[in-house]
């Protein structure tokens, strides 16, 4: 386990207060081992008079849990530091109470007429007991996630759980992996009640969130089992899609490098083949959004050759104040000298102030390049389509170091739960055909009859 990731999950259940808790991680984030089994024995450690009720999407799911936990008990290593909690030869152990489905440890009060522990699975009859705390463990699965009649069953049997607590103290727990716009975990992270901890398999800047397991290698691995890029961004990046919704799921992205040719240029290394035909132009977009509190800066940075094809050079998301938007701007400046650096017009008056400012302090650059995006009173929805006729045609190629979070914004809006670097992206598009850089077609008598003076950058 990785002790700024689980230490902090672990922390913030054990001295936070709450009586209803979410929280979703990525598959394969040990969150069974976490809660389902180490946080429950550690509740059992401290009271063994309480009550838990482990609630499951199948028996079979919950067996292995409660065997995995029962194991533990009864091993040498725990009964040297708790042997108050085994309640093997003791009086207070019948048979009956250490069974598959269900245990009692040794109690004080043994008048308590619920075991330590219970299992219940969706489908199944919950019994009017009462539990201090209910645990549901990944109760949405990719079984019974795929009709809305199986996930109204799961949310029937989720808002059931109100009536199995003993008193208002007691807590209900749920964790998980999201499947689906509708399931159960979708409506719980809506619900006020809850105390929510989210994580997906990136941070926002694109890093990963368990580095130890989750290398680069194994991400492309779980890529290619996944087989739909709608599973692996609602197992993996927490963010179920419709596929109906996401018009550009369906797109092939193609990615392609930089690659230094025979003449001392660079060329562009793409599934299609290399192409060396000059660059026309460059353009940047910064697209900006206000989310929790925080403005986040999407800029993306697009390249069109002389054959018409697109390519989208440079990709980022952060989180900027004014002066770090300049930084950031200027950087981008100094790295592919763009025609034009385009900013929303809210944007462009603060940076304009902020770098009129800099200047007299002599290191901005880009006064004289920005330029405002204009929405032309079109919806965001609008300028992103913009994108899918290029993927169609097959004639925009994305670098290599484009994180592929960015990738998924695109491949899966509107669903995607951002949308600041397709804006950008679309921004680009936009960018390049209002200052007209796009190839200049040979036509007229002087070239009539000639080849394609193009060809020669094809290889």
């Amino acid at each position: 386990m990785q002790d700024d990731l689980h230490g902090v999950i672990l922390h913030d259940i054990q001295y936070s207060p709450w009586t209803r808790y979410i929280f979703m991680l990525p598959r394969g984030y040990f969150k069974t081992s976490m809660i389902s089994i180490g946080y429950i024995l550690w509740r059992i450690i401290c009271n063994p008079n309480i009550r838990i009720a482990l609630a499951t999407a199948n028996e079979e799911m919950g067996l292995a849990m409660i065997s995995q936990q029962k194991a533990i008990i009864e091993s040498e290593e725990f009964n040297a530091i708790f042997p108050e909690i085994n309640p093997k030869g003791k009086p207070t152990r019948p048979d009956s109470r250490w069974g598959a489905t269900s245990y009692t440890v040794h109690r004080d009060m043994i008048s308590i007429g619920e075991p330590t522990l219970k299992l219940m699975t969706v489908g199944g009859a919950t019994e009017s007991q009462h539990f201090n705390l209910i645990v549901g463990n990944d109760l949405v699965n990719r079984i019974n996630h795929k009709t809305e009649t199986q996930r109204n069953e799961v949310k029937d049997f989720a808002h059931n759980f109100i009536n199995l607590l003993d008193s208002r103290h007691s807590q209900i727990m749920i964790e998980g992996t999201t499947w689906h716009v509708d399931d159960l975990y979708s409506e719980l992270l809506q619900n006020t009640n809850y105390r929510k901890f989210k994580l997906p398999l990136y941070y926002l800047d694109g890093s990963c969130t368990f580095p130890i397991k989750y290398t680069p290698e194994y991400i492309e691995q779980v890529k290619i089992d996944c087989g739909d890029p709608k599973v692996f961004a609602a197992n993996y990046l927490l963010n179920p899609v419709c596929a109906e919704r996401a018009f550009m799921s369906g797109e092939k992205f193609k990615r392609y490098k930089e690659v230094g040719l025979q003449d001392g240029t660079l060329g562009r290394d793409t599934e299609d083949g290399v192409f060396s035909a000059p660059l026309i132009g460059t353009v940047v977009a910064c697209d900006t959004a206000t989310q929790e509190g925080s403005n986040m800066d999407a800029v993306a940075v697009m390249q069109r050759d002389a054959l018409g094809n697109w390519f989208v050079r440079y990709g980022k998301i952060e989180n900027h104040d004014t002066v770090q938007r300049i930084k950031e701007l200027e950087n981008v400046d100094k790295w592919f000298d763009p025609i034009n650096i385009g900013v929303e017009v809210a944007a462009q008056s603060e940076l304009a102030s902020t770098v009129g400012d800099a200047q007299l302090r002599g290191y901005s650059r880009i006064d004289s390049k920005l330029y405002e995006l204009k929405t032309y009173r079109k919806s965001k929805e609008y300028r992103i389509r913009a994108i899918q006729p290029l993927l169609r045609d097959g004639n925009i190629y994305w670098h290599e170091g484009i994180h592929d979070e960015l990738i998924e914004q695109v491949r899966l809006y509107p669903e995607y739960s951002r949308d600041d670097f397709p804006d950008a992206v679309a921004y680009t598009i936009q960018m390049c055909r209002e200052l007209f850089i796009a190839p200049r077609p040979y036509s007229g008598k002087a070239y009539m009859g000639k080849k394609n003076p193009y060809r020669r950058w094809m290889r």
